[in-house]
């Protein structure tokens, strides 16, 4: 255990992906966590164990808060960019993409919106 942050780096990693692989296939998923636990488990000392769980932990979490967003049913959104049939809106610091009846909105503007929201996995939502 002489590199200790390679260490960290792949719970990171493994955590992050685990995390992706739940919105495919929850099965695949938790065969991929319980391979780490298994291996973790049985080549390292109790403490380091714990802390590399918790780089783990850190990294699944921060890529599920990140990628799993959802809107209420009638959001606040601030226009950004309005361009022909499409226009570029923030909320709560997101950027997400809307489509539809846009003709009345200008950039600038706070509007309620209402409609579905299709989250597309590392690119911008479209509503």
């Amino acid at each position: 255990m002489e590199y200790l942050i390679i260490y960290y780096s792949m719970a990171l990693l493994i955590g992050c992906f685990t995390a992706y692989l739940i919105n495919f296939n929850m099965l695949y998923a938790a065969i991929c966590i319980m391979c780490f636990l298994v291996v973790m488990y049985f080549t390292m000392t109790k403490n380091f164990f714990c802390l590399n769980i918790a780089f783990f932990m850190c990294g699944f979490l921060s890529f599920k808060f990140y990628f799993d967003f959802s809107l209420a049913n009638n959001t606040e959104v601030r226009i950004l960019e309005v361009k022909g049939d499409t226009a570029l809106g923030s909320v709560s610091g997101r950027n997400i993409l809307l489509e539809g009846e846009i003709k009345d909105l200008k950039v600038g503007y706070k509007t309620f919106i209402t409609g579905s929201l299709k989250s597309r996995i590392y690119m911008k939502e479209v509503l």
